[in-house]
């Protein structure tokens, strides 16, 4: 049976995230004017001091925002971006992100409550900020999208019969989404050593035929253009957890279970036989291909690109789906996303040459 197949170039262009995105270096968070800084905190500080309330007075609303903000908070009449109660948050120093300090961002981390399998869940916000008559106005807002599916997800499985081993290791992919800022900067530290050969592996000279690799546990679902099917075999469940879960159900269905995982097996064989081909195709060997994704997925990455607009970059996904995601990007040249509320609303310096990113 064939398991792989080919992605049609539209599905491979969304893939290709933020290909066509503007190019810059990193930016420098200090403005040329150094009471921009304090004028651009005075602005969110009194914005998020109307978030107890029900509404923003009209008068606030002139006063503090402009744009894409401004029209939002008229046409619902007032009511601001609601954060969860109790209203606990820590703002960043505000940081320019254009040479000419017409754009600058400050970051909110939210304290959101405590998500089963996860923990205690930060939100970062990010709200953006311009010159708007010669004063600096709130113009958007942004977050990670999908946080609410994922703590959903998380809830679920935390209610499920699933024991808890297997919980562990579901939450631990599901659970990437959620990582705030500060997670995501003590895991590069942790491991930097591990993203840094993992970054060199998809740079290697002569051995550009990986371009693109996409994971789900320890399967890989996507080499450069080609996906494999991996159906129920995806999940790679460890045997004693298994059985633990089978012998939690009554025995009628257990026959069932039995011949779902035996088939899970064949498909499995199939999926690594389709591995096979793509690895001859593309001239790759698959011990490497092996070794490779085993790397990300002790990382936590889920998928990697090298084609990108920054010259000997690759990005990594963390958590997230599709265009909404969180990530690193290991960018030597010094190549980075321009900072916009559009697509990458968040940038980060976190290393000699990695970025952490969140896009939209």
């Amino acid at each position: 049976m064939r398991t792989y197949f080919r992605l049609p170039a539209l599905a491979l262009a969304s893939l290709l995230l933020c290909s066509a995105s503007s190019i810059a270096q990193n930016p420098a968070p200090r403005f040329h004017d150094p009471a921009d800084s304090a004028k651009i905190m005075g602005v969110v500080t009194r914005y998020l001091a109307f978030m107890p309330n029900d509404t923003i007075p009209n008068a606030m609303v002139d006063l503090l925002t402009a744009g894409e903000m401004q029209k939002r908070l008229i046409a619902s009449h007032g009511l601001p971006v609601r954060f969860p109660a109790p209203f606990i948050y820590t703002l960043s120093a505000p940081r320019s992100v254009r040479d000419n300090d017409s754009l600058a961002i400050v970051t909110a981390a939210v304290s959101s409550g405590i998500v089963p399998l996860f923990g205690p869940l930060t939100v970062d916000w990010v709200f953006f900020l311009q010159p708007v008559d010669n004063a600096w106005r709130l113009t958007a807002i942004r977050r990670l999208a999908g946080i609410e599916d994922a703590v959903a997800q998380m809830n679920q499985l935390d209610s499920s019969n699933y024991p808890l081993k297997l919980k562990k290791i579901i939450a631990a992919e599901t659970g990437r989404t959620l990582l705030s800022n500060d997670q995501i900067r003590q895991h590069f530290r942790d491991h930097s050593v591990d993203f840094q050969r993992l970054a060199e592996n998809f740079r290697r000279p002569g051995h550009d035929s990986i371009w693109m690799m996409g994971r789900t546990d320890r399967v890989i679902t996507q080499v450069n253009n080609f996906g494999i099917s991996w159906g129920d075999a995806a999940q790679n469940i460890p045997h004693d957890v298994a059985e633990e879960f089978l012998a939690k159900l009554p025995r009628e269905q257990q026959a069932g279970l039995r011949a779902q995982l035996r088939q899970a097996e064949e498909t499995r064989k199939e999926g690594y036989d389709s591995l096979a081909r793509i690895a001859k195709r593309i001239g790759i060997t698959t011990k490497r291909l092996d070794s490779m994704v085993m790397m990300m997925h002790d990382l936590g990455i889920s998928f990697a690109n090298t084609r990108l607009p920054w010259k000997g970059a690759v990005q990594f996904t963390l958590g997230g789906h599709f265009d909404d995601v969180v990530g690193l990007i290991y960018s030597p040249g010094g190549g980075v996303p321009l900072v916009s509320p559009r697509e990458y609303f968040y940038v980060e310096q976190i290393a000699e040459g990695w970025w952490m990113f969140r896009s939209t």
